[in-house]
């Protein structure tokens, strides 16, 4: 059995098409959790008369990682995936992933394709990986080349890391970085999910690139706590913040960090 926990905020118009996305998987077995997370539209009633079988809780603007510990909290469930409310699952997502973990692992991702909405085209999240399993804790310390769209964890390894913090940018990836700290992923190739980058996306804010400052100093206290990380290795945070600080204010989504990144050899 799987619970799919789906964190929203006044996206009612869009939530319906990750619901829907879930309901069509090829899989009976799937628990919907939607977390209301202050939402002032009608986010709450739309899911209670269009999907009664849903479970659906409310709490009052904590953000998306402290919505996403509540839904895990009320889900019924120890396999855990996610689904963002402007996220959809792609056909096989639940069962790909799920035999992942039913062949012993703690984590399992996919491939997310992404929608660019603000800048035109498509890209993929992770590019150029190859599919297995694998300690990416160190990987991870670079960059996060994962969505929570299409990741899966076992309550286990949810609970051992300590579940998402309340930073409003940066919170997925402090996650990912203890729970690879504690165990290796089992990554497919496969696309399972697509992702719209859109002008309401998180990602997408007025002045990122104050936010993705401080997601870095975020990251860099997360590294910092882990034992196994060396923490005089911080070249890679202390160079991407000169990056942002030389080119941020021209961005206006968080993926031109990662290509400027790119650009610079850094990953």
């Amino acid at each position: 059995m799987i619970s799919c926990i789906i964190p929203t905020r006044d996206r009612c118009n869009l939530l319906k098409r990750a619901i829907d996305s879930v309901i069509d998987q090829d899989s009976d077995e799937i628990e919907i959790v939607v977390v209301d997370d202050g939402s002032i539209d009608n986010t709450f009633e739309l899911v209670k008369r269009a999907y009664p079988f849903v479970k659906i809780i409310k709490t009052e603007g904590l953000g998306p990682g402290p919505a996403r510990n509540a839904g895990i909290e009320a889900a019924s469930w120890d396999k855990l995936m996610f689904l963002d409310s402007d996220d959809e699952w792609l056909p096989g997502h639940a069962n790909t992933l799920s035999m992942l973990i039913d062949k012993g692992f703690e984590v399992a991702y996919g491939v997310t394709r992404t929608v660019d909405q603000v800048n035109g085209g498509e890209f993929m999240i992770p590019e150029n990986v190859t599919g297995g399993y694998y300690d990416c804790f160190y990987d991870l310390s670079r960059w996060c080349s994962m969505v929570p769209s299409s990741v899966a964890v076992t309550r286990k390894a949810f609970e051992e890391a300590g579940g998402f913090d309340s930073h409003m940018l940066g919170e997925d990836w402090a996650f990912f970085l203890k729970v690879s700290s504690k165990f290796p992923f089992a990554f497919t190739q496969r696309v399972i999910t697509i992702r719209h980058l859109h002008e309401g996306s998180l990602c997408c804010k007025n002045e990122i690139y104050r936010k993705i400052l401080n997601m870095l100093e975020i990251i860099r206290e997360v590294l910092a706590s882990i034992e196994r990380f060396d923490s005089n290795n911080f070249e890679f945070i202390d160079r991407a913040k000169q990056i942002v600080i030389k080119e941020g204010k021209q961005w206006r989504t968080f993926q031109e960090f990662y290509v400027a990144l790119r650009n610079q050899g850094m990953i």
